[in-house]
């Protein structure tokens, strides 16, 4: 499994997470980690 692949995964979990959570001030931190995500699979590319 490549580190993009391992990335991609992540961020799909995440994207899970964020919508079954409540927390407002959770969910802007788990938005906060999807953008980073993004970011080190753009930078990847």
């Amino acid at each position: 499994m490549s580190t993009i692949d391992i990335l991609k995964k992540e961020l799909g979990l995440l994207t899970g997470e964020m919508n079954r959570c409540k927390n407002a001030k959770i969910k802007k931190q788990i938005l906060n980690d999807i953008r980073l995500i993004q970011s080190a699979i753009q930078n990847l590319l």
